[in-house]
């Protein structure tokens, strides 16, 4: 009998949640045949042996060890030794809920990617994104430009998704471990229309915010690796037609205030005429903030960051602090 589904779970030091994410999958009370590939990126915990005693209970996790090669190698080895006719992504310290397998295979029957609604699930409070910036968008330029301007967290993450191996063919995570999941997502919508999407308007995964993740640290190839993806995503969309400069200096403008605010966050060496110099090297001047692409709280943020930067750097680690 051939495989439904095909679950990708990278891990790496994960034993505080492992168990749980992988209960939620196992309780899924699904009839569709399932299996649960994870891979282990080089833990140094106890997060292997706890994957092969839940292996003798549930015969459809399958376990790959590599050394430490980080999320992006992880996933596409999960990827290559899949089986599935459609994929899912699910990170191992994170839960599905009751009947997301279900719900989103049923839909994706008629359609060419589903996307589902998530709950964001910080410390003390959480949060839902329900509805897509893909929605109501009837031509694949508007999809495109709304995906790489107005984007929500649900919106570029893997979790959330239920891909059909037939559409991914050979396609791969790319950019190392920066923004390789929106990468990876860019390139399956440019395969797609608007209308082969399905969307559950429900949060059918959990995604916990925790503080002692890998990417609550500093990066110091975060600077290289954003150029390398910002070409990346010109490539692509130049070369199916659908590039437009006003969306992609906004889309410019979001990843740098990305960058710069990684470098407030983690950086003790950052100051202002770093920040001035970033914003200057990529072509973010006064002007971005007549960008029609461009919503109000970026204009505000990059009016701060642009013209009073000492300010902008004191208030965004007063709020973080908060």
């Amino acid at each position: 009998m051939s495989l439904e589904v095909s679950i990708i779970m990278p891990a790496y030091n994960s034993a505080k949640y492992i168990c749980d994410a992988i209960m939620s999958v196992q309780n899924q009370k699904t009839s569709l045949s399932t299996e649960l590939i994870i891979v282990d990126d080089g833990s140094t915990d106890n997060t292997v042996a706890i994957i092969k005693d839940m292996q003798k209970r549930f015969p459809s996790i399958k376990l790959f060890v590599q050394a430490n090669l980080k999320q992006s190698a992880a996933r596409n080895k999960g990827l290559y030794h899949s089986k599935g006719k459609y994929i899912m992504f699910m990170d191992s310290d994170d839960i599905m809920l009751p009947g997301m397998i279900e719900k989103m295979h049923r839909e994706i029957i008629h359609k060419k990617l589903v996307v589902c609604g998530i709950k964001k699930q910080f410390k003390a409070h959480a949060a839902l994104e329900v509805e897509s910036v893909l929605e109501n968008t009837t031509e694949q330029d508007r999809m495109i430009a709304a995906y790489l301007t107005r984007n929500k967290e649900m919106d570029v993450g893997l979790w959330n998704k239920m891909f059909r191996r037939d559409i991914l063919d050979d396609q791969r995570m790319e950019n190392g471990n920066f923004f390789e999941d929106s990468l990876f997502v860019l390139d399956y919508l440019l395969k797609i229309k608007p209308q082969d999407i399905g969307f559950i308007h429900e949060p059918l995964y959990v995604l916990f915010k925790h503080s002692d993740t890998t990417t609550t640290c500093y990066n110091s190839d975060i600077d290289i690796l954003s150029l390398s993806y910002m070409e990346k995503v010109k490539s692509r969309i130049q070369e199916k037609g659908t590039f437009d400069n006003r969306f992609f200096q906004v889309f410019v403008a979001r990843t740098i205030l990305h960058v710069i605010h990684h470098h407030i966050k983690y950086d003790n060496g950052w100051e202002p005429r770093k920040q001035i110099s970033i914003l200057r090297k990529n072509g973010l001047n006064y002007d971005i903030e007549l960008n029609p692409w461009l919503k109000n709280k970026y204009k505000i943020a990059f009016f701060l960051a642009i013209f009073f930067p000492k300010l902008y750097i004191k208030l965004y680690r007063k709020n973080i602090n908060a």
